[in-house]
């Protein structure tokens, strides 16, 4: 089904089902492009490549194998059959892969697509992370959505703490400082989240 706001992607494993309604990205389909787009094209992506550059506002880079080139203006998706090949640059949505998420989810989410079908339109801003077969449970804060196996879903914080009581103040694990930094200003603007 179309998405509601401002859509990104129609995704059905066979062929793209129907046209984005509102300003379109990609139409995509497993094995090519299925149709032009309408409206304001940005790039249409087939099986192994990418045909054209992304311009302007690009909203998701889709390839089988892997991402090819990072997203350039306010990326929404990023996103491979096998993990996800490279981090958003600025300000992010949704880093997605099949195994797990790789990055947490910062400022206006977009959407994390199941691998079968999306299961509810999505409005305003969505608020769900989906598991393959079906959304698990709400995004509250900042948390790390991490994907275990093929649907479970495990929530953990994107915080450490250091050993000993000299340094009780959380801090960002390294693996994630790039993500953090990307979205210091949420966090610095929230009573509840002041980690940076």
């Amino acid at each position: 089904m179309p998405l509601m706001g401002r859509p990104t992607v129609v995704w059905a494993e066979g062929e793209a089902k129907m046209p984005l309604l509102g300003r379109p990205t990609v139409v995509w389909a497993k094995g090519e492009a299925k149709m032009p787009l309408m409206g304001c094209p940005e790039a249409i992506w087939a099986e192994r490549e990418a045909k054209l550059p992304l311009v302007g506002r690009p909203e998701a880079v889709w390839a089988k194998g892997e991402a090819k080139m990072p997203l350039v203006g306010r990326p929404a998706v990023v996103w491979a059959e096998g993990e996800a090949k490279m981090p958003l640059m600025g300000p992010p949505a949704v880093v997605w892969a099949e195994g797990e998420a790789k990055m947490p989810l910062m400022g206006r989410l977009e959407a994390v697509w199941a691998e079968r079908e999306a299961k509810l339109p999505l409005v305003g801003r969505p608020e769900a992370v989906w598991a393959e077969r079906e959304a698990k449970m709400p995004l509250k804060g900042h948390p790390v959505v991490v994907m275990r196996g093929r649907g479970a879903l495990d929530v953990q914080l994107m915080l450490e703490r250091r050993p000993g009581p000299q340094n009780t103040k959380p801090r960002i694990s390294n693996d994630r400082r790039i993500a953090a930094l990307l979205s210091f200003g949420s966090f610095n603007n929230s009573r509840r989240n002041r980690y940076v």
